[in-house]
């Protein structure tokens, strides 16, 4: 075995050797500084914010990971810390955290350590090592094996078959709706749009409402802080709306799921339109796309606020 085709066959051991022994150095000193952290002293902090971003990977889907912002004292000091999680939790929560007695800017909301992650990355870690040595081990001890080169003699290859274009089609057309089906469930585009910012006053106002910001009131009122990008409210004595602009269609969706409508009686159910009812009050919470919008109105309202979320185009019955 020359020393080119050598060196390429034993290449990915010894990466696989290097990987393990990085992955399990960081885990093992990432654990550690966990253990060390849960002895300082703990403290109870309040959410001030939230944001979100997509993380991806090559073995799943996209998902939400949640920037929580928290606020905690430590003697008549206010102290701010940040945390990342893949659940949200709304502003105005309480959390327990422990900071570092020596510097009370230093926090963490990891009050446990998390074992089973540094198990199951450190048993990993030491597969990739074991098998890197074992390999690196089998190809050096063969390295002086030859190949066997084939004599067989040379015989008659017939004309080239031509393949018909036909048995292709066979094969591309179901790829094909297959791939037409996946851009039509994650992409949407003959989906009825949603409505921005600007389109949402404008209607309040050609139907004689005032839209005012509403961004701040919203984040903490929702608890879904930077989450909100935008908001927008008419508040009258008898109607009210809400529209927010979310950051993603998921966090839409997440906000949909999660507020209340303070009525035991359900009117109206669609997929993505919610309406309850009690003697005084008329509630309803929708959502399309990364917006979301909520309704209340006195009952004897009730047929206005319908006709306003319908020329907004989350009504349509």
């Amino acid at each position: 075995m020359n020393k080119k085709k050598l060196y390429s066959k034993i290449l990915f051991p010894i990466i696989c050797i290097i990987v393990g022994l990085l992955l399990g150095g960081y885990i093992t000193y990432q654990y550690a500084e966990e253990c060390d952290n849960t002895k300082w002293p703990a403290t109870q902090a309040a959410i001030v914010d939230m944001n979100s971003y997509e993380s991806s990977g090559a073995h799943h889907s996209n998902r939400t990971i949640y920037v929580i912002s928290y606020e905690y004292i430590v003697e008549d000091i206010s102290y701010k810390g940040e945390t990342r999680s893949y659940y949200p939790n709304q502003v105005g929560n309480r959390i327990e955290i422990k900071y570092n007695p020596d510097n009370p800017a230093d926090s963490t909301a990891v009050t446990v350590p998390d074992t089973e992650r540094f198990i199951i990355v450190l048993i990993f870690s030491v597969i990739l090592v074991v098998s890197g040595v074992f390999f690196t081990m089998v190809i050096w001890k063969n390295r002086f094996i030859l190949s066997v080169v084939s004599e067989d003699k040379p015989y008659y290859h017939g004309p080239k078959e031509r393949i018909n274009p036909k048995s292709y089609l066979k094969l591309l057309i179901p790829i094909g709706f297959f791939l037409l089906g996946l851009v039509l469930m994650y992409y949407q585009p003959f989906a009825q749009k949603n409505i921005n910012v600007n389109e949402f006053v404008q209607i309040m106002e050609t139907d004689g409402y005032t839209a005012e910001n509403s961004l701040g009131r919203l984040q903490t009122e929702f608890g879904m802080g930077s989450i909100i990008e935008q908001a927008y409210s008419v508040n009258t004595e008898n109607i009210r709306i809400d529209y927010c602009t979310l950051n993603t269609s998921n966090n839409a969706k997440l906000l949909y799921n999660s507020a209340s409508l303070p009525a035991n009686t359900y009117v109206i159910s669609d997929k993505y339109f919610l309406a309850a009812e009690d003697n005084n009050f008329f509630y309803i919470k929708s959502f399309k796309n990364n917006t979301f919008v909520y309704g209340a109105c006195k009952i004897e309202s009730k047929d206005e606020l319908l006709r306003l979320l319908k020329d907004m185009s989350y009504y349509d019955k």
